[in-house]
């Protein structure tokens, strides 16, 4: 598409009651013509990426130009030289921010950007260098915690300056930084609350809205932003139950972070939650059971009681049997849904269980056939004496899983395997899951 025929696609799309309204929220229209932005994004959908056009949109100097050339333009094919560029002619704090979260924050060098634009003296190149932070903190999942630390007291020091839009975006940032993870959300509290401390009005704005996002709902009754969040760990430990302690500690190597994280994620999103085990394994109830986790040798899940009842946007449900549902095979904190996803789900499951909503009744299970045993097991137990007498012992439901494996074999080559593995078992007192068992 050329830049002529992009324009035209622009100006069918103007409204002059939208031009009017810009301002009420205030953005320069004084080169806009008045494009609802669902409509920009539109356009550039349709245009794919076009860098060169993005060069030639942005020379316009029209405001949805600008936002436009944001959403097409190659983030690969992106100059330091050209940010620069872009970064000056920013006059409104909707471009400012679209260009950061577009394109910008997807740059090689957004975070060396950020750091830069955070010391000049202009209101929205400085705006830029926090948006980029804030953008960068939700979009760069690759990015190690070393970034955002060493961006923390730069938003420590610029807390002071009071322009409308530097300040949000320096909010902003701190928040973006400190909902990534439970690490940088520690860092992120207790540069807040260093941030308090300052003698500055717009200083105490952010840190104490950052606080208030930070804080979980039980630790803030009563307007104390100041409490601490070593405070809040305190208030809940009364709700740790210890035999979840031992259950971490026993856990493998690569369960433990994981199981942790999840606690205080359940902990942080339900601070009335009671911890308990069932199973053999943790779980959390309140108002009814809620949520589970089981860690195994190579990977753990996490189970919602009443997924069947929640909506799932994210997809994080991988199993379910029509009331719960799981997040499986979960190897790593990297194949958690992020923290406030999470959050959101949590708070969601438990909101059904305050609303006293219950799950469907489970279908009852039909009818087993009876099993007999058959003629080939009954001679091998004649030859292993050990075998049939332990096998007379076992429970109903122990001689079925044994009986129910043999049947459903294939082949008669893989019966007699199986034939043969279940008398060796069986003689010494195993059951047919007795690898599973702790």
């Amino acid at each position: 598409m050329t830049l002529t025929q992009t324009l035209d696609h622009l100006k069918q799309k103007a409204s002059p009651q939208y031009l009017a309204g810009m301002a009420r929220f205030g953005i320069d229209n004084s080169k806009a013509l008045g494009v609802k932005i669902p409509d920009v994004r539109a356009l550039g959908k349709l245009i794919k990426k076009d860098h060169q056009l993005a060069l030639q949109l942005w020379e316009t100097g029209i405001h949805e130009a600008y936002i436009l050339a944001t959403i097409i333009d190659d983030p690969k094919e992106v100059t330091p030289q050209q940010m620069d560029t872009w970064v000056h002619d920013f006059t409104s704090w909707d471009v400012c921010d679209q260009a950061c979260g577009n394109l910008f924050d997807r740059t090689s060098f957004a975070a060396e950007k950020s750091l830069e634009y955070c010391q000049s003296e202009s209101e929205f190149v400085k705006r830029a260098g926090f948006v980029l932070m804030a953008e960068s903190a939700v979009h760069n999942k690759k990015a190690t915690d070393d970034i955002f630390l060493a961006m923390l007291p730069i938003i420590e020091r610029e807390a002071w300056d009071g322009r409308n839009f530097v300040k949000k975006a320096i909010n902003w940032a701190l928040r973006q930084i400190g909902k990534r993870n439970t690490l940088l959300r520690h860092a992120a509290i207790e540069c807040a609350e260093r941030i308090l401390t300052q003698d500055s009005k717009a200083a105490k704005w952010i840190a104490k809205d950052a606080l208030q996002e930070f804080k979980p709902p039980g630790a803030l009754k009563g307007g104390n932003l100041d409490i601490c969040f070593a405070d809040y760990l305190y208030l809940i430990m009364e709700h740790f139950d210890p035999r979840i302690d031992g259950y971490i500690a026993k856990a493998p190597a690569y369960a433990k972070p994981i199981i942790t994280h999840i606690r205080t994620l359940i902990h942080h999103a339900v601070p009335d939650i009671v911890e308990t085990v069932k199973w053999s394994h943790p779980h959390f109830d309140y108002k009814g059971p809620a949520f589970g986790m089981g860690a195994f040798k190579e990977h753990m899940g996490l189970n919602f009681w009443k997924s069947g009842l929640m909506d799932d946007p994210h997809r994080i449900f991988k199993e379910s049997d029509g009331n719960a549902g799981s997040i499986g095979k979960i190897k790593s904190l990297a194949d958690l849904p992020a923290d406030d996803v999470l959050i959101d789900y949590f708070r969601r499951a438990i909101a059904l269980n305050e609303q006293g909503i219950k799950a469907a009744p489970r279908k009852a299970p039909a009818e087993k056939k009876e099993l007999s045993v058959p003629n080939d097991l009954i001679e091998a137990f004649t030859t292993n004496t050990d075998a049939m007498q332990h096998f007379e012992k076992f429970s109903p439901s122990a001689k079925r899983e044994y009986l129910e494996w043999l049947e459903e074999a294939k082949s008669e080559a893989t019966r007699t395997k199986r034939l043969e593995t279940m008398v060796e078992w069986v003689s010494e007192g195993k059951t047919r899951h007795w690898k599973y068992k702790k």
